[in-house]
């Protein structure tokens, strides 16, 4: 007797790629084909994404630092078919790390470095509030102080070939102060002046542009410009505000706070005879 036929199961219809997988499968075979340039770029990528990333927590630091460590590392096996290119960049490494230990020079102009910690701090007006932010895309107070000192140091020491400013822009990137411990010195990158009992009443003799005051209850911080001008941060401004203590009626000017100026901002002493 035939046994009974087994039903054929009927063929699932195919389905037509979707518009992700139409995206996805391009990358796909670049990925398979080139899988060294695909797996740097994707790195780059991400390293870009940690870089941008407004909150600045040491974690994001060091995965930013590994990465960019590792990426340029990979840079020249990527090339290393062509000559002129891999000992180009293996000798731009080298220079890069020369520069980097070479002791530098404390002898900058302390002037010229408070003006530019001044017009970077200025830059940030507008910019919006982000808590623990730390740059163009959102920042909070202590994000805002940190960034205009980071940002002189770097452009100073690059311009004037300076690696000791560079290194102390490194270690302001690395060092994700908050209000509190800025107030506190900053690890001892910072010097207090004197405390004021109300911030408008603040003596502007004493003050030097590129300056910067913590309120006594440590939940702001605010840097100054220069002519009676402060610019800061907060929740409820939403924004970054530049404050003229002739004008503006912001509550921050009327707590009291303390002054302190950057280690780096300080003249040096004279040499005793």
């Amino acid at each position: 007797m035939a046994s009974p036929r087994k039903p054929r199961k009927r063929a699932k219809a195919r389905r037509k790629p979707g518009v992700w997988r139409a995206l996805v499968a391009p990358l796909e075979r670049i990925w398979a084909r080139w899988p060294g340039p695909s797996r740097w770029i994707a790195g780059a990528l991400l390293l870009g994404l940690l870089l941008i990333y407004p909150p600045g927590h040491r974690l994001t630091r060091l995965c930013s630092l590994v990465l960019a460590l590792a990426l340029a590392a990979g840079l020249p096996w990527l090339f290393w078919r062509w000559r002129w290119v891999r000992w180009g960049l293996l000798a731009l490494y080298t220079t890069l790390l020369v520069f980097w230990f070479l002791p530098g020079r404390q002898t900058h102009s302390r002037p010229l470095l408070r003006e530019q910690t001044a017009q970077a701090l200025a830059r940030y007006e507008g910019t919006r509030f982000f808590r623990s932010g730390e740059n163009g895309l959102g920042l909070d107070s202590a994000g805002l102080i940190r960034r205009g000192a980071l940002d002189a140091l770097m452009a100073e020491g690059v311009r004037s070939l300076n690696p000791y400013l560079a290194r102390e822009s490194a270690a302001f990137w690395w060092s994700a102060w908050n209000v509190a411990q800025l107030g506190s010195g900053a690890g001892g990158a910072a010097r207090r002046l004197h405390r004021t009992p109300r911030l408008r009443e603040a003596d502007a003799g004493l003050l030097y542009p590129g300056d910067f005051a913590v309120l006594e209850d440590k939940t702001q911080a605010l840097g100054y410009l220069g002519g009676g001008r402060w610019i800061t941060t907060s929740s409820a401004d939403g924004r970054a505000l530049v404050l003229d203590v002739a004008q503006s009626t912001h509550p921050a000017l009327e707590q009291p706070a303390t002054l302190l100026r950057w280690r780096h901002l300080f003249l040096p002493r004279p040499k005793a005879r």
